[in-house]
């Protein structure tokens, strides 16, 4: 596996991932707010279940629009999540590549330790004087 065969692993990872901890994040959500977690795919539905009741003659429920606040916070939820699952993702990428081929992946932008970005930036360093 060359650098783009350990993105391509990185990728195959986070897909599963990604969908654990979202439905552990709205879970959690559920949990401490006690209501669904603010979505495109719940206003749908809301306005999904308002046709069938219109249909039936029945009135319409109002549609619950998320507090900004809460909207704000799902998205930070969210977004520290993918960061999460992308950094897990890349890190176990490089392990199962060190695992088979007993070398450490090629350098490239992936996520690494504070202590391979420095030893990287004092090779730089030395290099230029």
């Amino acid at each position: 596996m060359a650098g783009t065969g350990v993105k391509v692993l990185a990728g195959l990872i986070a897909i599963p991932l990604q969908k654990f901890a979202t439905k552990k994040l709205a879970a959690s959500w559920r949990g401490a707010t006690g209501t669904e977690p603010p979505s495109a795919k719940r206003r749908k539905e809301q306005e999904k279940a308002n046709k069938e009741a219109a249909k039936l003659g029945l009135l319409p429920r109002p549609i619950e629009e998320p507090k900004v606040a809460d909207a704000i916070m799902w998205t930070a939820l969210t977004a520290m999540s993918i960061v999460a699952v992308r950094y897990v993702a890349e890190r176990s990428a490089q392990e199962v590549h060190r695992f088979f081929t007993g070398a450490n992946p090629p350098l490239g932008r992936a996520l690494t330790s504070a202590s391979d970005v420095g030893a990287r930036q004092g090779a730089a360093a030395a290099k230029a004087t």
